[in-house]
């Protein structure tokens, strides 16, 4: 009786496993060069220009503090000349000493105010980067997920650079399951014309 039982149990076991193994689908594994995607993406030759100009400002501004700057030091200088000069009275000298170091204490804060923006505008433009580069990592991502549903993949992998090791994430791929060239016709159906190009004179 008991083995009957065990019998009927490993028969209903084996019936459920095969059921399990009928439900799921097929795999079908493609890949996609997501930094490729990245690279050549419209969207991200538009967000380089954003930055590259944003970068430009801050460099500007900082030029700009460093030219007021170099005149502090130039009145400074004049002023402690002023300050050791036989020519004038002392309560003049006096008052050009006085000038003098209160002009030198305004040289410290605008060179910290210059080091303190120059900081900030840095890490401002690299959160701003990383950001970017982030939001269009998501859109490529839900284009590439889309594609590969399209061609009825099981699974999405990212053929684009080596792990922690130095390894590739993936050792061999069969180039009929690379959906990039796909993907990238995507992403970038919807980009502006190219400006047309400078005319040159004879």
């Amino acid at each position: 009786m008991n083995m009957m039982f065990r019998k009927t149990l490993a028969v209903v076991a084996l019936a459920g496993m095969c059921s399990f193994a009928a439900a799921q689908p097929a795999l079908k594994v493609v890949t996609v060069d997501m930094n490729r995607l990245l690279k050549d993406y419209y969207k991200s030759a538009e967000a380089t220009t954003k930055l590259q100009e944003a970068g430009r400002k801050a460099e500007e501004q900082i030029e700009q503090m460093n030219k007021q700057g170099k005149e502090l030091i130039e009145q400074f200088k004049e002023m402690e000349e002023q300050s050791k000069s036989l020519l004038l009275s002392a309560e003049a000298r006096n008052k050009a000493a006085e000038d003098a170091k209160a002009k030198f204490e305004e040289i410290q804060r605008k060179d910290a105010d210059v080091k303190g923006f120059a900081a900030n505008t840095q890490r401002a433009l690299q959160q701003r980067t990383a950001t970017t580069i982030q939001l269009l990592l998501e859109e490529i991502q839900k284009v590439a997920v889309d594609v590969a549903k399209k061609r009825g993949a099981t699974m999405l992998l990212d053929s684009s650079g080596p792990t922690q090791l130095g390894i590739p994430p993936i050792l061999f791929s069969d180039a009929s399951y690379d959906i990039t060239e796909e993907v990238l016709k995507e992403i970038n159906k919807d980009a502006p014309p190219p400006a047309p190009a400078a005319a040159t004179k004879p």
